[in-house]
């Protein structure tokens, strides 16, 4: 069983709409992947400095894993809602992708 923390930051992320973020983030092991999965190993939201810091909800997620010979990529996606327009900040909002893999020998 190989596993790989990497972290996703502020150059990764992309607006999907005002309240949240996209990122696609991708690993090679160093042998073919057999069986292969993506937890999300915490996460972290803002808004920018200037703006208030109540907000309605919050949520982080992991989807559409893909694994292809010994790469593996999913896309990270960060929410944040205040019930106005404000948007979320690339640079404040973190996550960390454990990407858990059983390689070929």
């Amino acid at each position: 069983m190989s596993l790989q923390l990497v972290p996703v930051d502020a150059q990764d992320f992309q607006y999907d709409d005002w309240g949240t973020l996209k990122a696609t983030v991708s690993h090679e092991f160093e042998t073919d992947i057999l069986v292969a999965s993506a937890a999300l190993q915490g996460w972290g939201v803002s808004y920018e400095e200037e703006h208030n810091h109540n907000f309605h909800k919050a949520a982080a997620e992991i989807g559409d894993i893909v694994v292809t010979g010994n790469k593996i990529t999913c896309k990270v996606t960060l929410h944040l809602d205040n019930r106005t327009d404000e948007q979320i900040s690339t640079y404040f909002s973190k996550a960390r992708v454990l990407f858990i893999a059983d390689c070929e020998n």
